[in-house]
């Protein structure tokens, strides 16, 4: 077990970590915390205990704290080493959701762009960043055209099947002054989710 191998090898990082992962799934924040700043010391440059805390930051709405685990991760992967593409995406993925709540919208875009650039047929990205340049107050990041080609792709990848996606397709379409064709895919999207409400 986990509390066998910190009581055997009480210095290993990896066990830290993932007694850690354990306590924050089971939601005791304050000792995950603990045993992921017990990791950190003891592997400084472990990206994925920066990655786990920043993860626990987020789920407690530590919006600065967790951008610092993320950013973190990238002061430690200079040059996109493509050895660490899975953590780089998921330090991706991380800032584009909590930059936002810091007031940081152009940022976060951008942070999906880099996702996008490691994984470009991830679907939680693609939907992202197209509901960012389809909806965002900031009208120099609103681009409908590009958030239109963004979401067929994700509708393209889940075969229409995901009413989520289906609304940011059609919120694209809306900015991009194609309104019928946005009609009728928040029709779609209601339909979809309609029948799922049946199953």
């Amino acid at each position: 077990s986990d509390l066998h191998a910190l009581a055997v090898t009480p210095d290993n990082a990896t066990a830290h970590m993932v007694l850690g992962i354990g306590l924050h799934t089971e939601g005791q924040y304050a000792r995950a915390l603990a045993e992921y700043r017990a990791a950190a010391a003891l592997d400084p440059s472990g990206r994925n205990i920066y990655y786990n805390m920043g993860l626990l930051f987020q789920a407690r709405q530590k919006w600065q704290d967790a951008a610092d685990q993320y950013e973190t991760i990238f002061r430690l992967t200079p040059g996109n080493d493509p050895k660490f593409a899975a953590i780089l995406y998921g330090a991706h993925f991380g800032l584009a959701e909590v930059l936002p709540h810091l007031g940081r919208t152009r940022e976060a875009a951008a942070h999906l762009r880099d996702a996008l650039r490691i994984y470009p047929d991830t679907v939680e990205s693609l939907n992202n960043l197209a509901w960012v340049l389809a909806s965002s107050n900031d009208p120099e990041i609103r681009n409908g055209t590009e958030a239109v080609r963004l979401a067929k792709r994700a509708c393209e990848l889940t075969k229409h099947q995901v009413t989520l996606f289906l609304g940011t397709l059609a919120a694209a379409y809306a900015e991009a002054g194609r309104f019928e064709e946005a009609v009728a895919t928040a029709q779609k999207a209601c339909a979809l989710a309609a029948k799922s409400k049946d199953q």
